[in-house]
């Protein structure tokens, strides 16, 4: 019999087994009904459930419903484009709070991470105006992959408020489950993760999946108000500034909670951060997120940009702090390396799984100062090669070209600006076909998710989430309590049905590596990831889908920007 969590006798005795064969039944008819509401209209939410305990890990889950979710705004979690085949429903969208494993976690954050201060908001970096071709430069030096040997076991949001209401949100349990990870049917987690966009700037015009574009309005350094805009065939951006995300900058935009100050952290009043692209404009990004699952409440990791953001991804944690300084780095320099010494790759080969990390320029393993991850660090090359021999590795990360001389020149296909959308769409297109024509692809899924949101609008305000990651310095730095704005994510695969999921508890980078925890029962990193929204949630497992048909973008050289 599965544990019942605490509290039940309490607030239903103690059943014979007859009463329990009538509750059963009883909360079954309940769940029915709240199904069909859901189905008939947004406003309607399941009411009644059982708390469901993972034993293994000590979680007990449960879902939030928001009070926010009333007329007009669009939450239905089975919400299909038109265009959809009938598929049964999604599972309850079920968020996973930490019980016992965490309770030997520290909890204490850093008093200054509560501080709110808003220094210098220039450029790129993740503070001190320190950007990304620093860090390339000083930690990535002379790293040489190609020949590294390969080690055993390391081979191996639609309201403008109502997803920020989670941090007050009336929680009410499910009885949806997942099950037992073993059982699901994939054996390979893909995960591309591209660079600098908020989910409204990219795929709002995907209402169904909580986007806004046009209407909004937003008031500069000088008072005066702008509307959002169309981008059109400008797809590189050129003529802009690269939009201000750091921490700092994202405070300024955060406005405590308004979401409305993405025009007062450029000095140039520059409009390039409410500019938007249109479906049109991004045709394979547009048919791969009608065709599969796309995340309307996904955020990214950190209320920061690029680094931390991505050792989320990897380590669910991060150790920069405000200065740009790492642990690693001798004393009175900075842009360095990671002192983390636990990523997802550890707990993969510690389970005696394959692990792989495939780049098409620098990579960013090479920034973790162990450099116990450089023998599971391989060329894109291989990664095509892989796909196409059915050798995938049970979880692979694959980055694009991250180099910032290429991301100014506007040659990068990274989706960052100034590079080109079609050199974005180009790789995206090289990736999704190298999986859906491997032989591996009826036990495979892919992720395609950003990194953060680049300084450009998004009308939702970011909740917050369980964190226990503390400063390694003294003095202000980011809260990392704090989850970062939308950013576009599509889960693709077999499992993965054509559809838009908002509303619920939120998603973020970290809700990736506990589908992975998950699926092959490995402990969590950290109380972030333990207490991540599961990404599997999303998938259903009842029917297998047949690849969609999808353009194929052929290889061509980017062009650089004219200035």
């Amino acid at each position: 019999m599965r544990p019942r969590h605490a509290g039940h006798h309490e607030r239903i005795g103690a059943p014979d087994p007859g009463q329990r064969r009538y509750l059963a039944d009883h909360v079954a008819r309940k769940r029915r009904r709240a199904r069909k509401r859901s189905r008939r209209s947004s406003r309607d939410h399941p009411r009644v459930g059982v708390e469901r305990v993972d034993r293994a890990h000590g979680l007990v889950l449960e879902t939030r419903i928001h009070p926010g979710e009333q007329q007009g705004d669009r939450k239905d979690d089975t919400r299909r484009d038109d265009r959809d085949h009938k598929t049964s429903p999604a599972p309850l969208q079920v968020a996973e709070r930490h019980h016992q494993h965490c309770q030997s976690l520290p909890r204490t954050v850093d008093a200054t991470a509560r501080r709110t201060i808003v220094p210098s908001v220039q450029g790129d970096g993740i503070g001190g105006g320190v950007d990304r071709r620093e860090f390339l430069r000083f930690g990535l030096g002379a790293f040489a992959v190609a020949a590294a040997p390969r080690v055993a076991g390391l081979e191996r949001r639609a309201s403008d408020r109502s997803l920020s209401a989670a941090r007050s949100a009336r929680v009410l349990r499910t009885g949806a489950s997942l099950g037992v990870g073993a059982d699901a049917p994939f054996d390979h987690v893909v995960v591309l993760m591209f660079e600098n966009r908020s989910f409204d700037h990219l795929l709002g015009w995907y209402t169904q999946a909580g986007g806004r574009q046009r209407g909004l309005r937003y008031r500069d350094l000088r008072g005066k108000l702008h509307h959002t805009f169309d981008l059109g065939r400008n797809l590189q951006g050129c003529a802009f500034g690269d939009p201000a995300h750091s921490w700092q900058a994202g405070m300024v935009h955060l406005q405590g909670g308004k979401a409305d100050g993405f025009l007062r952290t450029d000095v140039r009043h520059d409009l390039f951060p409410i500019g938007y692209y249109s479906e049109e404009a991004v045709p394979l990004l547009s048919v791969l997120a009608r065709s599969y699952t796309t995340l309307g409440n996904y955020f990214s990791s950190i209320l920061g940009a690029t680094w931390p953001n991505r050792f989320y991804q990897h380590a669910a944690a991060t150790d920069v702090d405000e200065s740009g300084t790492w642990p690693g780095d001798p004393p009175g320099t900075r842009g360095g390396k990671s002192a983390i010494q636990t990523a997802i790759w550890d707990r993969v080969a510690d389970a005696g799984l394959t692990g792989r990390y495939y780049h098409d320029s620098q990579p960013f393993t090479a920034l973790f100062a162990s450099g116990k991850y450089d023998a599971i660090t391989r060329p894109f090359d291989e990664f095509i090669d892989d796909a196409k021999a059915g050798a995938l590795p049970n979880v692979a990360f694959v980055d694009p070209n991250l180099d910032d001389p290429a991301e100014l020149a506007g040659t990068a296909n990274d989706f960052h600006p100034f590079g080109s959308m079609r050199a974005g769409e180009r790789f995206l297109s090289s990736v999704y076909h190298a999986l859906a024509d491997s032989p591996a692809w009826d036990r495979t899924v892919l992720v395609v998710n950003f990194d953060e949101w680049g300084g450009f609008f998004d009308h939702v305000p970011p909740p917050k989430v369980i964190d226990n990651n503390v400063n390694p310095f003294p003095g202000p730095h980011p809260d990392y309590t704090q989850l970062g704005f939308r950013v576009p994510a599509i889960v693709m695969s077999p499992y993965a049905p054509r559809r838009a999921v908002t509303g619920g508890n939120p998603f973020e980078h970290c809700s990736v590596l506990r589908m992975i925890e998950w699926r092959w029962d490995l402990p969590p990193l950290s109380a972030r990831d333990a207490n991540a929204r599961n990404l599997a949630e999303v998938l259903d497992f009842s029917s297998r889908r047949k690849a969609p048909a999808v353009p194929r973008l052929a290889p061509k050289a980017p062009k650089p920007c004219r200035r």
